[in-house]
């Protein structure tokens, strides 16, 4: 039986700097502001939210506490969130316009 590890907020000297990258890369192809993508009082930017949640979640495997910390949010939220951007990027009706939107954004963050 394989012991399954509680995953803690990663080493990181950069944390906020990792998350100010993810935020301005969405920033660029979203055109909405980094600081309005993590406000949570404003419904236009919530997909964009989701998106960065994803991103932290997925690229940099960071915990969902860790992610709700950064965006003010519980880590229950970060978890509705990231399975919902997920469903997006599955479903056959909206894939096509968040998958490219993905790539880009980890693409940024690889350069």
């Amino acid at each position: 039986m394989k012991t399954k590890l509680k995953r803690k907020k990663p080493k990181l000297n950069n944390y906020n700097e990792v998350v100010e990258n993810v935020l301005n890369s969405i920033s660029r192809h979203s055109g909405f502001s980094p600081e309005r993508i993590r406000s949570e009082g404003d419904h236009h930017t919530v997909q964009w939210r989701r998106l960065a949640m994803y991103v932290l979640s997925t690229h940099f495997d960071w915990p969902l506490r860790s992610i709700g910390e950064a965006f003010n949010q519980s880590s229950q939220t970060c978890y509705n969130g990231t399975r919902q951007f997920e469903e997006l990027l599955e479903g056959e009706e909206t894939s096509h316009y968040y998958r490219p939107v993905v790539n880009k954004v980890i693409e940024d963050l690889d350069l």
